[in-house]
């Protein structure tokens, strides 16, 4: 009885193991904070919208890789509205590994009125405001042709 109890135990054991192993930290969304500056901005419009492109260096202080996307990084609009990202193939949100820091895009999906609001970003709870109101006008922009928008 003894030896087939410990046999049991054993395979117990030895299941438990494998499925124990250790595995990568999957990407965060947690808001953890972040050092960045933003870099460019472009903004192309498409009918009676505009696709805004923030390019950012971040820096993840976290323990985890961090997801660029909401919560974790979102545009604001002048009423401090939340921006629409932009989604497309091609156009996935970055990865920045723990502790690393880089380049990375992000995509807004914005009406055309509220390319004449300030807009802000916010990285991990921490904002920074990307234009002024009234800088830019909607029926200045070419149709699908992406711009360079002067930041402040």
């Amino acid at each position: 009885m003894k030896a087939r109890a410990l046999r049991i135990f054993t395979v117990a054991s030895a299941a438990l193991a494998v499925g124990c192993e250790k595995q990568a930290p999957a990407p965060s969304s947690a808001a953890t904070p972040s050092a960045f500056s933003v870099r460019a901005l472009t903004a192309e419009r498409s009918g009676d919208h505009v696709h805004l492109t923030v390019t950012a260096r971040i820096k993840n202080t976290g323990p985890a890789p961090l997801s660029l996307t909401a919560p974790v990084v979102q545009l604001f609009t002048g009423d401090n509205k939340k921006a629409a990202a932009f989604v497309a193939p091609g156009l996935e949100p970055a990865v920045i590994a723990a502790g690393a820091e880089m380049d990375a895009e992000t995509h807004w999906w914005l009406a055309g009125a509220d390319v004449a609001d300030a807009l802000t970003l916010e990285v991990t709870g921490i904002r920074q405001p990307l234009k002024s109101a009234g800088s830019i006008a909607f029926d200045s922009l070419p149709e699908n042709k992406p711009i360079a928008i002067p930041l402040p």
